[in-house]
């Protein structure tokens, strides 16, 4: 059986701390989150960020369903390190840094290389006596290249090994497989309300039809969904998710329409009927189950067409 994804929980946040999860995530489960850190190469602009990956409580709950991940308690996995596994693990970052930056150094004297070698020899002013390539200024800087000092920013470990001494994964005390043995250790609560189940059908039954789905918090909703990977298209749906007794009023409607509009999205409104006490306190709910076709969900798409 292949290994569980790692999840680790801190409080609220739930982050994905390793480049290759990340990857299977997107590309198995249609799961995007949102990566919430500076780049360890360029951490003095917020357009582009790096990892962790922060999971949406719905994303989740929905992969602790599907059997993909387990639940690591950040707050009891750790005891405190002696000192000699401390020096132990910094010889193994340097060690790995050096690697890396004679990796680094070794990549950039081959792209150098190779911009030399399309270099059109009757453009560049020769010498006036002959000169050893071997021996030139040229083959010596070369040789000698190094990155930029910002290409080799101090890298930022972004995970402890899951082998060090120090750190402890003990099933159903530190780490959790399921939603029911995580909720009753009070690692993962979620969903505690009404509104937080009704959220979950909505975006469980979005996800079961193929939607890729995200946070729709910047437009006014609860998520954008799209037709495909985020990364190739734009968001199709604003999502906004409404009990069953909720009355919108017309000047309401008007301007889910119109918000969505000015984005150039259609609204989606879904509506998803209350589960009884005894079917949303157990941890293990009907819900929370992907496969279940049977969920009572309502759609209403909303656009604005003009007067």
């Amino acid at each position: 059986m292949p290994s569980r994804i790692r999840v680790h929980v801190l409080g609220e946040d739930a982050l994905v701390w390793q480049t290759d999860d990340l990857v299977q995530l997107r590309d198995e489960y249609r799961i995007t989150g949102t990566l919430v850190e500076s780049l360890p190469r360029q951490p003095l602009q917020n357009i582009l960020h790096g990892l962790p990956l922060a999971l949406l409580p719905e994303e989740v709950t929905l992969l602790l369903a599907l059997g993909v991940v387990r639940l690591v308690d950040e707050t009891r996995a750790y005891r405190a390190a002696t000192d000699a596994e401390l020096a132990a693990y910094q010889r193994q970052r340097v060690e790995e840094e050096e690697a890396r930056d004679t990796a680094v150094r070794a990549e950039r004297t081959a792209l150098t290389a190779q911009h030399l070698a399309r270099i059109d020899p009757q453009q560049v002013e020769r010498p006036s006596t002959p000169v050893d390539e071997q021996d030139s200024a040229v083959g010596k800087a070369v040789a000698a290249a190094k990155p930029p000092a910002k290409s080799v920013t101090v890298h930022l470990p972004t995970a402890v090994p899951a082998d060090a001494p120090w750190h402890s994964e003990t099933l159903n005390e530190t780490a959790f497989d399921t939603l029911a043995s995580a909720r009753s250790a009070g690692v993962w609560l979620f969903p505690r309300t009404a509104a937080e189940r009704r959220r979950l059908r909505v975006y469980h039954d979005l996800w079961r039809r193929g939607w890729w789905l995200g946070s729709g918090l910047k437009f006014g909703g609860d998520y954008l969904a799209y037709t495909d990977d985020p990364r190739q298209c734009h968001s199709t749906y604003v999502v906004s998710v409404c009990a069953p007794s909720d009355q919108l009023t017309f000047t309401q409607l008007v301007g889910l329409g119109r918000l969505g509009t000015a984005v150039r999205k259609a609204r989606l409104v879904a509506t998803a009927a209350d589960e009884t006490d005894k079917e949303a306190g157990n941890g293990n709910v009907a819900v929370a189950n992907p496969t279940d076709h049977t969920l009572r969900i309502t759609y209403l798409r909303i656009e604005w067409a003009g007067w």
